[in-house]
C-alpha cells in the first residue's frame, strides 16, 4: 500500500462522531503520514494520538480571523506537502478550500445533516458551501442520508461516495449476548449532551415510568447538563448522567437496552457500537437510523412520548421480544461497519485524487 501523507483538517479534538472517526482512521493507517491541523482547543484526543501524527492547533475562534487564518493553512499546507488533505465538519472544510494549494487535492467528509446543521442556522454558510466547492474536489458522506441532504441543498458535480463510518476490529470480538441480565430493564445512552440527542424527549417518557423497574444512565458532556441535570432532580426521574463513557466496551455490557432519540444524525456511531456489542437497541424513527441498522431495531415515533413509555414498558417485561433483532442488527453492522472494508474504500478514494489523470 503506498505510504501517503494526509493533511487532516477539523474543528477540534473533542470526543465527538466525527473527531473519534478522524481517531480511528489515523490508529487504522499507520502506513501513512499524518498531519492534524486543528482550528482551536478542545483537544482531549490529542493525547491519545501521539506519535501517530504531527499536530497543529491554529487557535481560530472567530471568522474576523479567516484572512490570517487561510494564509497560515496555505503556508503549512506548502512546508509540508500532503498528497491530499482530508477536511472534516463545514467550518473546517470551508477554511481548506479557501486555503487551496494547487495540485493539492481537496476531500470533504459530511458527517451531519447540513440542511438542519449548517444551512437551517445560516443563509451566509449555504452561499458559502455552493460558491467554494467544485467538481475536482471529492465529497464521503457517513451515511447515504448524510450525502443525500446535502445534494438536495447543493448542486455538485464531482466525485461522491458513501462511505460509513467504521468500527475497530476490537469492537466486534465480544461474546454473543454479552449485555447485562437483570430483572431491571437497564437502559443506557451514549452521545453529547446536545440539542440533536434530543435527551429531554427520553426524560419526559421516563416521568411515565417512575413506578416501573427501569433506569437510564446518559454517558456523554455538553451544554445541556445543567439544564438536564435540573429537570432530572426535580422530576426526581430514575435517570444519571454519567459523564464521559470513556472506553465504551467497558460501558454498553453493563446494561441491557440501548436507548437513543437524536432528531437527526449523520450516521449514529454509538448505536452502531450498541449493535456490535448485539445489545439490543431502541431509537429514534429516523431515516439514516432506518438505513444503518437496515430496520434491525426496535423504533419509536418522536411525536408520540406515550407510545415510548409503552415500548419500554413492554421490552422490560419480554426478554425475548427485547433481543429479537440482535443477531441480524451484528450481521448488518458487521457488513457496513468493518474496518477492512473501511481501509481498503478509503485507500481507493485518496489513490484516486492522488494519482495523475490520464
Amino acid at each position: 500500500m503506498e505510504r501517503y501523507r494526509v493533511a487532516h483538517i477539523i474543528n477540534n479534538l473533542s470526543r465527538g462522531g466525527a473527531e473519534v472517526l478522524l481517531k480511528s482512521t489515523i490508529n487504522l493507517f499507520p502506513e501513512y503520514e499524518h498531519l492534524i491541523i486543528y482550528l482551536h482547543p478542545p483537544a482531549e484526543l490529542r493525547e491519545e494520538l501521539e506519535g501517530k501524527a504531527c499536530f497543529i492547533c491554529l487557535h481560530h475562534t472567530s471568522w474576523k480571523q479567516l484572512f490570517s487564518t487561510r494564509k497560515r493553512i496555505k503556508n503549512i499546507i506548502r512546508d509540508w506537502q500532503p498528497h491530499i488533505i482530508h477536511a472534516h465538519l463545514f467550518d473546517s472544510t470551508l477554511l481548506a478550500r479557501l486555503s487551496k494549494v494547487s495540485r493539492i487535492p481537496i476531500v470533504s467528509t459530511i458527517h451531519s445533516t447540513y440542511s438542519i446543521d449548517a444551512f437551517r442556522k445560516s443563509k451566509k454558510a449555504l452561499i458559502l458551501e455552493r460558491l467554494t466547492v467544485n467538481k475536482q474536489q471529492g465529497l464521503i458522506g457517513v451515511s447515504g442520508f448524510a450525502l443525500n441532504d446535502y445534494l438536495e441543498q447543493v448542486s455538485f458535480k464531482g466525485k461522491t461516495y458513501v462511505l460509513h463510518n467504521f468500527l475497530p476490529e476490537r469492537n466486534f470480538a465480544a461474546k454473543p449476548e454479552c449485555y447485562h441480565k437483570s430483572e431491571e430493564l437497564k437502559c443506557v445512552a451514549v452521545g453529547n449532551l446536545k440539542e440533536a440527542k434530543n435527551y429531554f424527549y427520553l426524560l419526559e417518557a421516563f416521568t411515565l415510568l417512575k413506578d416501573y423497574r427501569i433506569t437510564l444512565d446518559i454517558y456523554g458532556e455538553g451544554p445541556l447538563r445543567e439544564l438536564l441535570t435540573n429537570y432530572i432532580n426535580e422530576k426526581e426521574l430514575r435517570v444519571r448522567l454519567c459523564g464521559q463513557a470513556g472506553y465504551v466496551l467497558n460501558v454498553l455490557p453493563n446494561y441491557n437496552l440501548f436507548l437513543q432519540a437524536s432528531s437527526h444524525e449523520g450516521f449514529g456511531i454509538s448505536v452502531a457500537e450498541a449493535m456490535a456489542l448485539k445489545l439490543p437497541v431502541l431509537i429514534s424513527d429516523i431515516p439514516v437510523f432506518r438505513e444503518i441498522t437496515d430496520g434491525q431495531a426496535h423504533f419509536f415515533p418522536l411525536n408520540n412520548v406515550n407510545e415510548l413509555a409503552t415500548i419500554l414498558k413492554s421490552l422490560s417485561q419480554d426478554e425475548t421480544k427485547r433481543t429479537q433483532f440482535v443477531h441480524n442488527a451484528y450481521e448488518q453492522i458487521c457488513k457496513i461497519s468493518s474496518e477492512e472494508n473501511y481501509k481498503k474504500n478509503l485507500h481507493e478514494i485518496y489513490s484516486f485524487f492522488i494519482q495523475p489523470k490520464s
